[in-house]
């Protein structure tokens, strides 16, 4: 499976694969975090144009 697998919407993957190795990671742990499925889709939403911008989880 490749990092971008479970965070997929248009643009998503190139933004995935711009930023580095570890911030996909952060961005998946907190998504998988999430014990029902309307708040990972929260977070998905929430977290989506950061990772477009190429921003990490905690940067400002």
């Amino acid at each position: 499976m490749g990092r971008a697998h479970c965070l997929s919407w248009e643009g998503s993957t190139t933004a995935l694969e711009a930023i580095t190795a570890g911030l996909p990671c952060a961005y998946h742990l907190d998504i998988a975090s999430a014990a029902r499925s309307a708040t990972r889709s929260k977070r998905v939403e929430k977290h989506a144009p950061r990772i477009l911008d190429g921003k990490g989880l905690r940067d400002r």
